[in-house]
């Protein structure tokens, strides 16, 4: 199954420009370029200010998040996922986390603590971090909220027949990263961009 897997997620062969190769080797450099160039900003200026009271997590908070996972807390999570299902395309179901833990279980202690950051720690303190008008990925928001309070300002702006300025932002490539991190990376920098807008709000 395993096997099967890698032979359906294998690039056997790639168009550059108007050849189509087959070297392992110029696939491998080209896909690597294509996503390192998709990132890349040439922009030679970027806006800079400088925020008082910007929202902080606690020096207890901030150890807390780069402490080495536990085991107990890593196999609770492994026990609650449903058997039946895989979280990659390698075939390993969680079924056989659960019942090959005592075998597996150094492996994957290490491989969790070499990367300790992830999200799991930061979606605890997000809400902290963030502005309450910023509802997506923070516990006990809802996203839905948003629009509801996007069409009462509408609302609100319209009946006030007062002059002002309303924009939406489509945020391209927003969450292409496909790491579960990557939304609380955009609500960072979302939250930087809410506090510019209110600067400029005041000017």
């Amino acid at each position: 199954m395993a096997n099967a897997h890698r032979r359906n997620n294998c690039t056997n062969r790639l168009q550059m420009g108007e050849v189509i190769t087959e070297d392992k080797e110029e696939i491998k450099s080209e896909i690597l370029n294509f996503y390192q160039q998709l990132y890349i900003e040439n922009e030679p200026w970027r806006p800079s200010t400088r925020f008082d009271n910007l929202a902080r997590i606690s020096e207890a908070e901030r150890n807390w998040l780069e402490r080495e996972f536990e085991e107990h807390a890593i196999l609770s999570i492994i026990k609650k996922c449903a058997p039946d299902k895989a979280p990659r395309h390698d075939g390993f179901t969680m079924a056989f986390f659960q019942h090959a833990w005592e075998i597996i279980k150094k492996e994957v202690i290490d491989a969790m603590n070499h990367f300790h950051h992830s999200c799991y720690m930061l979606k605890t303190v997000i809400g902290k971090l963030v502005s309450g008008s910023q509802n997506a990925f923070v516990k006990g928001r809802q996203i839905t909220d948003a629009a509801l309070i996007a069409n009462e300002a509408l609302d609100w702006r319209l009946k006030s027949r007062e002059p002002g300025l309303l924009f939406k932002l489509d945020i391209e490539k927003a969450f292409d990263k496909g790491d579960p991190i990557s939304p609380f990376l955009f609500i960072l920098a979302m939250e930087w961009l809410s506090k510019m807008l209110q600067k400029a709000s005041q000017l």
